[in-house]
Parts: structure tokens; sequence; C-alpha cells
């Protein structure tokens, strides 16, 4: 005995069921295409009602590869590719095997089916039925002749089918034989094909209904019998394709994360308060409040009466110390002295100050005429004296000789005595006058040295004398003139002009001849230089994020940032700690962004950035995968799951 296996098989508009088996689903493998020449049996289904439960035995063919069902046969699967179904109201076409939930095949039957993901077992082995030629996979339909005995001794029980269910007809020739299927037909044996090439009337009209009843077969059964399309295929192919792409772009294209912040734009540095030192009367007032000035645009004019009165004066008293000045140099280099560099207005200080040097030049002369004289004279008498003093030098050497000579004749008595005494007083008066002269020359050597030393001291006095008196003037001279330098800077600060490119903004003086008090503040320039800076409010939930040095967009509100852009900075500080303003609900850090350039767009002369404007500045704290911001969601779920009390 052939072990029962409970297989489904499904037919167009039939439904097989039977008791007292097990259900089994299974997926029948798709059909493959049999030869055309190979044979197969021809099955006809005819929809007639049947009593459940009841069993009747379909009778044989008369050919055993040619069978008509009128009920449910005892039949074994064998392996077809297809099998025709000619039932009312379908076409004659390759039927699926795709079975229902449950199919319950009754207990005579012996149904065999090849699941797909198996290989389809051998047919069995049976000495009075042929070897089949059809290919593996397709349903066995065993001939009744063989396998319906392999009931209850030789006689198969009879079958009945319920209602809607297939049933075998008789081989014989019936009130309404169905169209044989033209697959079938020409899986036909030999004989039996060339039999039907001549087919007779009633044949003809057989054909005629089951293309007629082809034409009205289920969409459904259509559609499982011809697959899916190459387009079909193609398309889903495509899909998949696009996902996959998706996913995979999507785990490597970052995207930015940023924190939000609100802020305004600062000047560069601190609005500018233009005071004035000394004060003074309003003269003329050239600005507006908020006018947009250059760097060293005049703002306010005081009067300069009083101060121009006290510069005129010391300019005079500074060209006659310069005057003084030159004349001193020019008496002490003995030269002439060069008035040139004193101005035009003031070059009666520069006459007087020649006729002074000319006069001092005079008497210093006269005093050195009459000290030079005196050398002079002390220089002839002592040269006169030095001549006398030698005459008398040779003249005691002859005396000195002579008196040698005397002495010696005297001795010898060759010679009286008084002759020797005359020579001899006449040498000791020419010693004695020897001696005068010495002393005059001594003396007169010491007046020549006197009349030197007076002249030399006169110089030397002079000379002194006006170096005191250049000295005095210099230090003078240095003090008018840093008193001329105040005075001009004090005139200079009668006309206000802006220290920076700015904005006028808090313009003090209204009134032209009203009192500026001494350090009094006249208006406030808010700086436009090219550096500007925005002040944010950054959140306490983001400031964990956030660090110095950051890269920053700083969006403009009063430009739109879809066509004008945005600016680039950098974020340059963060507060130590908190602040709290009354129209703000939370506590924020101050942060200060540098903007890389003062306007918005690619034309700097366009779209200024001005101080005041808010802007939204988003600084960027990191980047994400796309991935990792779609999974969030999941992540936070699951790290708060399962924590609730």
């Amino acid at each position: 005995m052939i072990p029962r296996e409970s297989t489904p098989v499904v037919i167009p508009s039939q439904t097989v069921t039977a008791n007292q088996q097990p259900t089994e689903q299974t997926s029948a493998p798709s059909p493959e295409p049999p030869h055309p020449m190979a044979p197969v049996p021809k099955v006809s289904i005819n929809k007639q009602p049947q009593t459940v439960g009841t069993k009747t035995q379909a009778p044989r063919s008369k050919d055993t590869n040619k069978i008509t069902v009128g009920g449910i046969a005892n039949t074994q699967a064998k392996p077809v590719t297809s099998a025709s179904v000619n039932t009312p109201g379908t076409a004659d076409t390759p039927a699926s095997v795709n079975p229902p939930a449950s199919v319950n095949p009754p207990a005579s039957a012996n149904i065999q089916q090849t699941p797909a993901h198996t290989k389809a077992p051998p047919p069995r082995k049976n000495a009075s039925q042929p070897a089949s030629t059809q290919p593996p996979g397709t349903p066995i339909i065993s001939n009744p002749a063989t396998e319906g005995q392999k009931g209850s001794g030789n006689n198969p029980l009879p079958q009945t089918a319920p209602p809607g269910t297939a049933q075998a007809t008789p081989a014989g020739p019936t009130k309404k034989e169905e169209k044989p299927d033209w697959l079938t037909l020409t899986r036909q044996e030999p004989e039996s094909l060339q039999s039907l090439l001549e087919p007779e009337p009633e044949e003809i009209t057989r054909l005629k209904q089951g293309y007629k009843q082809h034409r009205f077969m289920a969409q459904s059964v259509i559609l499982e019998e011809s697959g899916l399309s190459i387009q079909v295929r193609s398309a889903m192919l495509a899909v998949s394709l696009v996902i996959v792409s998706f996913f995979v772009w999507a785990s490597f294209s970052t995207m930015d994360e940023i924190a939000s912040t609100n802020g305004q734009v600062m000047p560069s540095s601190p609005a500018q308060q233009i005071q004035h030192l000394e004060g003074g009367i309003i003269r003329e007032i050239l600005v507006q409040e908020g006018q947009i000035l250059k760097e060293g645009a005049l703002i306010v004019r005081l009067d300069s009466e009083g101060v121009m009165a006290d510069l005129n004066q010391l300019n005079a008293k500074k060209a006659s110390l310069k005057a003084q000045e030159i004349r001193i140099r020019a008496f002490l280099s003995e030269q002439e002295a060069d008035f040139n560099s004193i101005s035009p207005m003031f070059q009666s200080f520069a006459l007087g100050q020649n006729h002074l040097l000319l006069a001092q030049r005079s008497a210093l002369a006269s005093e050195r005429a009459v000290l030079e004289t005196r050398i002079s004279r002390s220089r002839s008498r002592i040269e006169n004296l030095l001549e006398q003093q030698q005459n008398l030098e040779v003249q005691k050497s002859f005396l000195s000789q002579e008196l040698g000579m005397k002495k010696e004749g005297y001795e010898k008595g060759l010679i009286s005595k008084l002759i020797y005494l005359a020579t001899q007083k006449e040498l000791s008066r020419t010693e004695a006058e020897w001696v005068r002269i010495h002393g005059d020359l001594t003396t007169a050597k010491k007046e020549m040295e006197e009349a030197v030393g007076d002249l030399d001291e006169l110089l030397k006095k002079s000379r002194e004398t006006s170096l005191r008196e250049l000295g005095s003037v210099t230090t003078e001279l240095a003090q008018v003139e840093e008193q001329s330098r105040r005075l001009k800077d004090r005139a200079n600060r009668l006309e206000v002009r802006t220290p920076v490119w700015g904005v006028v903004n808090n313009l003090q003086v209204k009134t032209v001849g009203g009192v500026i008090a001494p350090g009094a503040l006249i208006a406030e320039i808010i700086p436009m230089d090219s550096t500007r800076r925005v002040e944010t409010h950054i959140s306490t939930r983001d400031i964990g994020h956030v660090a110095v040095g950051q890269s920053v967009t700083v969006k403009v509100t009063t430009y739109d940032f879809a066509r004008y852009g945005g600016i680039s900075g950098v974020l340059e500080s963060i507060s130590p700690t908190t602040f709290k303003e009354q129209d703000e609900k939370e506590p924020f850090y101050k942060g200060i962004v540098r903007l890389e350039k003062s306007y918005v767009g690619f034309n700097e002369k366009k779209n200024p950035v001005l101080p005041g404007m808010t802007v939204q500045a988003d600084i960027d704290t990191g980047s994400k995968t796309l991935m990792e911001y779609m999974l969030k969601p999941i992540y936070a779920s699951v790290n708060q799951a399962f924590r609730e009390r």
C-alpha cells in the first residue's frame, strides 16, 4: 500500500473536498512548459450536484491515457505539466495547482503533488501502467482501471462529491461532451491525434463552445496562469533599488545641528561720547540726530575770539624770543644773524635784535681793544728791557775781563791802583743796571700777563653772559611754544569733529549761541566700521552644546534670507553666567558673534548691516546622519520605555 498524503488540488471554479483525512496547505510549483508531443491525459470536468458523503466509482475510459471525470476518482497523481479543465462558463486553459486553505480529498483518492521546495518523487512503477514520460512536478492522475482496485476489493467503492465539486464522466459518449483543450490535443498519442485531425461535427461544436468559455475565464485565473511580466518585474526591481539607495544615502548623508538664537547687531566698539574740555559758546550746529557722518566730519563750531587773541599774543612773544635766540647765537658764533625764519608780521622783533647785536659786538670790541693795547705796550717794553739786559750782560762780561787784567797788572805794579779801582767801579755800576733792567722786565711781563688775563676774562664773561641769556631765551621760548600748542589745540577743538565713521545719536546741543560747560556731553556717535558684532541670547537648553569658535550663520531680519542669504560669523565669547530681562521668560547666556562682513549679499555698497538691527543667529553645534535623525524617535522611545511607575 502506498501511504496516502492529504494534498490539496485546485481546479478552477471547482472545490474538491473529502472527509476523514487531515489537511495540509502547500504551494504548488510553477508549471514547466511540456514537450509539444508529450502525451497528457484528457480531463473534462462538469459541474454536477453530488451528494456529500457518497462514493462513486469512476468508469474506465477506453484510452488509459484519457480520463473523463464524472465524480472524484480514486487516482494517484502523476507528474503532468498542465491539466485541461472544461467547466461551464470557463475556457480550456492550463490550470496551475494552487490549493485553497484546506482541501480534504476522499479516503479513496490517492493524489500526490510535489511541493515547490522539494524534488518531485518518481512515479510508482506498476506493471499494469506504462511509465510516465511527463516532466516532474506535474500532477499524476492515475487510470481508474489500475488504481481503482486499490480500494476495498476488486470493485472500487462508489463516491459522491459534494455540490459544486468536479465529477468524473464515463469514457463513453455523453449527452454533453466538452471540447478538449488544444494543449491536451497536441499532447495526445499519435494515433489519438491523428483521429482528432478529422473531427466530427459534434467535436467541432464542442471546440467552439470551449472557445467561448475561454473568453469568460476569471481574470485572477488568467493572472495566475500568465505570471509576472517583464515590465512589472523591472518596476519592482527599480523600486527596490531606490529604497536601498535611499537607506544607503541616509546612512552617510549628514545634516547640521544648530542652536537657533535671537539677538541684535552691535557696533565693534562702544558708542563714542563727544565732549568739550574747555567748553565755550556755540557758534554753529552742523549735524542732526540720526545723520551718518564720515570720520572727521564737523559736528559743532564754537566761538574762537578769546582763544585766537591769546594765541596771537603768544605768537608775538614766540617771535620775539626767536629773534633773541638768533641774535645770541650769532653773537656767540661771531657770524651774521639770519632772521628769515621770523614771520613777516614780526620783522620788527628781528630788526631790534639785529641792532642789539651790533651794539653788543661794538662794546665788546672797544673793551677788547683797550686790553689788547695794554698787552701790546707791555710786550714792547718787555722787548726793550730784554735788549738792555742783553747789552748789560755783554758789557758786564767785558768789564769782568778788564778788571781781571788790571788786577794782575796792579799786582805786578804795572798799573796804578786808581785805574784798577775805576774799572772795578764800572763793573759794579753795570751789574746794578742789569739788576734794575731785570726788575723792570719782570714788571713788564706781569703787566702783560694781566692785560692778557683781562682780555680773556672779558671774552669769557661776554660769552658766559650770552650763553646764560641764550638759555633763558630758549627756556622761555619752549614754554611759549607749549602754550602756543595748547592754544592751537584749543582753537582746533573749537571745531568739534567725529573721531569715527558712525551715526549721530543723543545730540545734546540744540541752540546756537548757547554755552557748553567744560567736559559737557555734546553728542554720541555709534561706530559703523567694517567690523560688526552680534549680541545673541543663548538658551540654557542649548548652552551645553555651544562652544567658543563655532561657526554661526546670521540672518538679518530686515533682509529676506531666501533672496540675499545670510552672513557667516564666529562665536567669540560666552557670558560666564545667565541674564534675565523683563520681557524674557527664561534666563539666557549672552554670546558675542563676530561677523565676517558688514553687509548682506554680494555688493558691499548695498544692504548695510547697521547697529540695532535684529537678527537670528544659527550656531552650528555638530552634525548627524539622516538615518540618525529618522531613528531618533525610536531611540527615545526605547530609552524611556518601561520606566513609568
